[in-house]
């Protein structure tokens, strides 16, 4: 994965968090498949052999785990579809991965555009300012001080973090 790649991803994975959402996952293991509900960091936590994909994101946890309660009855070969059949049933929302990503690009999209129009307008002063206390705070206590870049790619995710955050219950 690239170094671009992977801010993106971190910024999909912060709009999740603000979002916080659960994922309904399809793991496939030496034995057989099953649906997890996970965290919105996605399939962390697998047995060795186990490979897994987040294939569908709900707006509250309880939710993923009734789907996953209710379509562990229907599973191999249409794991997808029992789920989708499980949150109809519940009723619950359910939104494809691709979908949640989608979202978050567009989100992420409008807070770099947002922060472009900043820079250009010399807007990013309070922000700067932050940088420069935060670098003169460290000094001071002798830690080791994060590259400006890498200290704005954080500032960027806790905006998204905070945007997905005001968008949840819209």
């Amino acid at each position: 994965m690239t170094r671009k790649a992977g801010a993106q991803e971190a910024l999909i994975a912060a709009f999740r968090h603000g979002l916080g959402l659960a994922g309904l996952a399809v793991i496939r293991g030496s034995s057989g498949i099953r649906v997890a509900a996970v965290g919105v960091d996605g399939v962390s936590a697998l047995a060795a052999g186990e490979s897994g994909e987040v294939r569908f994101w709900c707006r509250h946890a309880a939710d993923a785990q009734r789907i996953v309660a209710a379509a562990k009855s229907k599973l191999p070969p249409g794991a997808d579809q029992a789920l989708i059949t499980a949150a109809a049933r519940i009723p619950a929302s359910l939104y494809s991965d691709a979908e949640i990503t989608a979202e978050a690009v567009a989100a992420i999209g409008r807070v770099e555009q947002e922060l472009e129009s900043l820079r250009v307008a010399g807007a990013l002063k309070s922000v700067n300012r932050s940088y420069r206390d935060y670098r003169q705070d460290a000094a001071a206590r002798g830690e080791k001080i994060v590259p400006y870049a890498i200290w704005f790619n954080k500032y960027k995710k806790h905006l998204v973090r905070q945007l997905a955050a005001a968008l949840r219950y819209f």
